[in-house]
């Protein structure tokens, strides 16, 4: 039973690999996954910089899902995400120069030094610590 089994597996081998369109189909094959080492190759600075960017905002790794990389627009994909991330980036700059400011304005006052939490410090308040800025 074994035997006849491992015939039939190597006679299915062999018709893959002296069939009529052998050579054809062997190229195709070859070419196909060439072209997606290309492709990966062609993405991984764009990944590279997408994680280097998620670690500098204290993210996590980005988690790939099987074949999203895959797609004819996958270097877009991640060129948006990239540009989603540096704005957030900058924004978070731009909160942290103004919660310093804050901090100064305060000081000079002689007021207690605010206490801003993770989320005012790092994101998405800006407009936040501007109003109490004015």
């Amino acid at each position: 039973m074994v035997l006849r089994w491992v015939w039939n597996v190597s006679h299915g081998i062999l018709d893959e690999l002296i069939g009529p369109t052998n050579v054809e189909d062997r190229t195709a094959e070859r070419d196909a996954l060439r072209d997606k080492l290309d492709h990966m190759r062609s993405l991984q600075p764009l990944i590279h910089e997408l994680q280097s960017l998620r670690k500098q905002l204290d993210m996590p790794p980005r988690v790939f899902e099987e074949g999203e990389l895959d797609r004819d627009d996958a270097d877009q994909m991640l060129q948006h995400e990239i540009d989603e991330l540096k704005k957030l980036m900058n924004r978070r700059g731009e909160a942290d120069a103004l919660a310093a400011e804050i901090q100064s304005l305060r000081k000079e006052l002689q007021m207690e030094p605010r206490v801003f939490t993770v989320r005012e410090s790092h994101f998405d308040h800006v407009r936040s610590i501007i109003h109490e800025r004015v």
